[in-house]
């Protein structure tokens, strides 16, 4: 139903992971709401943490780009994932 992009994910000074990403409405329908989560996993696969972000008025076929936040000062996480959760 939806295809998330990442466009470019970092660290900044202000303990705050940026995950920027682009996400495409493949349904047959405009979506009101998308509620997204980013979360960072640590080598072996444990999640770190995790940071929610949403996406307005999403017509049918159309993309968005937006980021999620996540608030974490270690720097041990690995990787990240960043999801659709909820849809109205």
């Amino acid at each position: 139903m939806f295809t998330i992009t990442v466009l470019s994910a970092e660290r900044s000074s202000d303990d705050y992971v940026r995950i920027n990403y682009r996400i495409k409405n493949n349904s047959g329908s405009d979506q009101s709401w998308i509620k997204v989560r980013g979360t960072l996993y640590k080598s072996n696969g444990e999640a770190v943490t995790s940071g929610n972000s949403s996406v307005s008025d999403l017509p049918a076929n159309q993309s968005k780009e937006d980021t999620v936040l996540i608030r974490y000062s270690g720097y041990d996480y690995s990787t990240y994932d960043v999801e659709v959760v909820e849809v109205y």
